[in-house]
């Protein structure tokens, strides 16, 4: 395994009670159950549109080929809007997240791996804004 995708897992894996258990998780099961809100909060996307705004927005995103849905990775001090296409995950919630090796389906994927920075939330509001003409707070 390279250092970069062991450093991935671990950074990913530092924001649970047990980051051994997560790191485990991920080399077993190809996914670890993260706690939101510590080193990130979440918004979803479904279908199409999900996707259509990663490709305006990049950024850090998994793809979630079952439940067609594009999660966001914002910081963990997002205020959001609430609107109808962007549902908001944060502290106290939980997320299936793909080990950061997971770049291409079948399952839930990395769009653009687990990184530094994360997605602004002011650009993911802007292209779901332009994307559906939702008016934004």
């Amino acid at each position: 395994m390279s250092e970069a995708l062991q450093a991935a897992r671990t950074r990913l894996a530092s924001v649970d009670k047990s980051p051994d258990r997560a790191v485990q998780w991920f080399a077993s099961a190809g996914y670890a159950v993260l706690p939101l809100g510590v080193a990130w909060s979440v918004v979803c996307v479904r279908g199409r549109l999900g996707i259509e705004a990663w490709v305006r927005v990049g950024g850090p995103a998994i793809h979630d080929t079952g439940a067609q849905r594009v999660y966001f990775l914002l910081p963990p001090d997002t205020t959001w809007w609430p609107c109808r296409v962007g549902e908001f995950l944060t502290a106290g919630q939980w997320l299936s997240v793909p080990d950061p090796s997971r770049t291409e389906p079948p399952g839930s994927y990395w769009l653009h791996p687990p990184a530094d920075p994360l997605v602004t939330p002011d650009a993911l509001k802007a292209a779901l804004r332009s994307l559906t003409g939702e008016a934004v707070a």
